[in-house]
Protein backbone atom coordinates (compact mmCIF):
# COMPACT_ATOMS: atom_id res chain seq x y z
CA UNK A 1 0.00 0.00 0.00
CA UNK A 2 1.61 3.35 -0.97
CA UNK A 3 1.50 6.12 1.50
CA UNK A 4 2.61 9.78 1.69
CA UNK A 5 5.59 10.48 3.57
CA UNK A 6 5.13 13.96 3.03
CA UNK A 7 1.83 15.77 2.34
CA UNK A 8 1.78 18.59 0.83
CA UNK A 9 0.65 21.73 3.47
CA UNK A 10 -1.24 24.54 3.02
CA UNK A 11 -0.92 27.87 4.98
CA UNK A 12 -3.59 30.00 5.67
CA UNK A 13 -4.22 33.18 7.23
CA UNK A 14 -7.06 34.88 7.97
CA UNK A 15 -9.17 37.87 10.69
CA UNK A 16 -12.64 38.09 11.81
CA UNK A 17 -14.63 40.22 14.69
CA UNK A 18 -17.78 40.37 15.90
CA UNK A 19 -18.68 41.89 12.49
CA UNK A 20 -17.90 39.40 10.13
CA UNK A 21 -14.96 37.59 8.75
CA UNK A 22 -12.51 39.55 7.35
CA UNK A 23 -9.13 38.68 4.75
CA UNK A 24 -8.24 35.52 4.07
CA UNK A 25 -4.87 34.63 2.55
CA UNK A 26 -3.56 31.01 1.09
CA UNK A 27 0.17 31.37 1.07
CA UNK A 28 1.95 29.55 -1.97
CA UNK A 29 1.87 25.61 -1.81
CA UNK A 30 4.32 24.38 0.84
CA UNK A 31 5.16 27.91 2.12
CA UNK A 32 5.47 28.19 5.87
CA UNK A 33 4.97 31.30 7.53
CA UNK A 34 7.61 34.06 7.98
CA UNK A 35 8.55 37.07 9.37
CA UNK A 36 8.51 38.38 5.51
CA UNK A 37 5.27 36.87 4.65
CA UNK A 38 3.77 38.15 8.00
CA UNK A 39 4.38 41.77 7.24
CA UNK A 40 3.22 41.71 3.88
CA UNK A 41 -0.06 39.60 5.06
CA UNK A 42 -0.60 42.36 7.90
CA UNK A 43 -0.16 45.42 6.00
CA UNK A 44 -1.94 44.25 2.66
CA UNK A 45 -4.58 42.27 4.54
CA UNK A 46 -5.04 43.05 8.56
CA UNK A 47 -5.01 46.87 7.97
CA UNK A 48 -7.19 46.96 5.40
CA UNK A 49 -9.70 44.64 7.48
CA UNK A 50 -9.38 46.44 10.60
CA UNK A 51 -10.20 50.14 8.65
CA UNK A 52 -13.09 48.59 6.66
CA UNK A 53 -14.83 47.18 10.01
CA UNK A 54 -13.94 49.35 12.28
CA UNK A 55 -12.90 52.89 10.82
CA UNK A 56 -12.31 55.34 13.59
CA UNK A 57 -13.55 52.82 16.30
CA UNK A 58 -11.13 51.17 19.26
CA UNK A 59 -10.29 47.93 18.23
CA UNK A 60 -8.19 45.21 19.26
CA UNK A 61 -5.87 42.55 17.33
CA UNK A 62 -5.16 39.18 19.13
CA UNK A 63 -2.15 37.19 17.83
CA UNK A 64 -0.24 34.58 19.24
CA UNK A 65 3.49 34.40 20.45
CA UNK A 66 4.77 33.04 17.41
CA UNK A 67 8.09 33.82 16.23
CA UNK A 68 7.30 35.31 12.98
CA UNK A 69 4.56 37.66 15.38
CA UNK A 70 6.66 38.69 17.70
CA UNK A 71 9.75 40.07 15.55
CA UNK A 72 10.87 43.14 16.18
CA UNK A 73 9.53 44.71 12.08
CA UNK A 74 6.27 43.36 13.13
CA UNK A 75 5.92 45.32 16.82
CA UNK A 76 7.37 48.49 15.37
CA UNK A 77 4.93 48.23 12.02
CA UNK A 78 2.07 47.44 14.60
CA UNK A 79 3.06 50.33 17.05
CA UNK A 80 3.33 52.46 13.68
CA UNK A 81 -0.03 51.82 12.69
CA UNK A 82 -1.33 52.00 16.11
CA UNK A 83 -3.10 48.93 15.98
CA UNK A 84 -3.71 47.63 19.79
CA UNK A 85 -2.48 44.07 20.26
CA UNK A 86 -4.42 42.17 23.02
CA UNK A 87 -1.64 41.02 25.37
CA UNK A 88 1.82 39.31 25.28
CA UNK A 89 1.35 35.24 24.88
CA UNK A 90 3.95 32.83 26.73
CA UNK A 91 5.30 30.33 24.80
CA UNK A 92 3.49 26.75 25.78
CA UNK A 93 0.51 28.56 26.88
CA UNK A 94 -2.92 28.30 26.14
CA UNK A 95 -4.26 28.64 22.64
CA UNK A 96 -6.98 31.17 23.91
CA UNK A 97 -7.55 32.78 20.16
CA UNK A 98 -10.92 32.13 18.96
CA UNK A 99 -9.91 32.23 15.73
CA UNK A 100 -8.42 28.40 16.30
CA UNK A 101 -11.99 27.27 16.76
CA UNK A 102 -12.82 29.13 13.73
CA UNK A 103 -9.80 27.03 12.05
CA UNK A 104 -11.40 24.02 12.97
CA UNK A 105 -14.51 25.06 11.72
CA UNK A 106 -13.38 25.99 8.41
CA UNK A 107 -11.74 22.38 8.14
CA UNK A 108 -14.81 20.30 9.14
CA UNK A 109 -16.38 22.39 6.27
CA UNK A 110 -13.86 21.80 3.55
CA UNK A 111 -13.16 18.38 5.04
CA UNK A 112 -17.07 17.26 4.30
CA UNK A 113 -16.33 18.06 0.33
CA UNK A 114 -13.52 15.57 0.05
CA UNK A 115 -11.41 17.70 -1.99
CA UNK A 116 -9.04 16.00 -4.47
CA UNK A 117 -6.53 17.81 -5.45
CA UNK A 118 -4.68 21.29 -4.38
CA UNK A 119 -6.19 23.87 -6.68
CA UNK A 120 -9.59 22.24 -5.61
CA UNK A 121 -8.80 22.26 -1.64
CA UNK A 122 -7.91 26.32 -2.36
CA UNK A 123 -11.14 27.09 -3.86
CA UNK A 124 -13.28 25.27 -1.02
CA UNK A 125 -11.26 27.38 1.64
CA UNK A 126 -12.40 30.60 0.67
CA UNK A 127 -15.65 29.26 -0.60
CA UNK A 128 -16.28 28.12 3.08
CA UNK A 129 -14.69 31.35 4.22
CA UNK A 130 -16.90 33.61 2.25
CA UNK A 131 -19.96 31.45 4.20
CA UNK A 132 -19.27 32.01 7.51
CA UNK A 133 -22.11 34.35 9.38
CA UNK A 134 -21.50 37.26 11.39
CA UNK A 135 -23.17 34.89 14.16
CA UNK A 136 -20.69 32.60 13.75
CA UNK A 137 -17.83 34.66 14.45
CA UNK A 138 -19.60 36.40 17.41
CA UNK A 139 -20.76 32.79 19.30
CA UNK A 140 -16.52 32.24 18.84
CA UNK A 141 -15.64 35.96 20.42
CA UNK A 142 -18.84 35.16 23.27
CA UNK A 143 -17.63 31.81 24.05
CA UNK A 144 -14.06 33.39 25.17
CA UNK A 145 -14.96 34.30 28.92
CA UNK A 146 -16.05 30.69 29.38
CA UNK A 147 -12.55 28.94 27.89
CA UNK A 148 -10.48 31.87 30.15
CA UNK A 149 -12.59 30.91 33.10
CA UNK A 150 -12.27 26.65 32.14
CA UNK A 151 -8.08 27.60 31.73
CA UNK A 152 -8.41 28.88 35.00
CA UNK A 153 -10.04 26.30 36.68
CA UNK A 154 -7.94 23.59 35.10
CA UNK A 155 -4.74 25.91 36.29
CA UNK A 156 -3.42 25.82 32.46
CA UNK A 157 -3.95 22.13 31.82
CA UNK A 158 -5.47 20.82 28.56
CA UNK A 159 -9.45 21.27 29.16
CA UNK A 160 -12.36 20.09 26.34
CA UNK A 161 -14.64 23.55 26.84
Amino acid sequence: MSTVKHPETIHVWGCFSTKRVGSLTILPKNTAMNKEWYHHIIREQLLPTIQEQFGDEQSLFQHDGAPCHEAKVITKWLGEQNINILGTWPGNSPDLNPIENLWSILKRWVDKQKPTHFDKLQALIMQEWAAISQDVAQKLIDSMPGWIAEVLKKKGEHCKY
